[in-house]
């Protein structure tokens, strides 16, 4: 899954802007729409673990992990790959 996948998938570009806390009279909501092409930053991600660490909570088990890093998922959660095979 890709970042404009998981954008649709945690409620579109408006609720992500709430869900962060920015401001709509600012620009909140565009802002999250640009990451739709360019990517969610990186050091977004990793200030709410909450929404993108553990997409299956946030996301009512939709997004995976490996969904969020499908290249190299194995390198960064080994233990992962046991259930993958399953």
């Amino acid at each position: 899954m890709d970042d404009k996948q998981l954008i649709a998938t945690l409620g579109g570009a408006t609720r992500l802007a709430e869900l962060l806390g920015f401001d709509k009279k600012t620009g909140g909501a565009q802002r999250v729409h640009n990451w739709k092409k360019r990517g969610i930053p990186s050091f977004i991600k990793l200030q709410r673990p909450d929404l993108f660490a553990t997409p299956k909570r946030a996301t009512n088990s939709q997004v995976t992990r490996q969904d969020l890093r499908p290249d190299d998922w194995q390198d960064i959660w080994p233990e992962l790959i046991d259930k993958e095979a399953a």
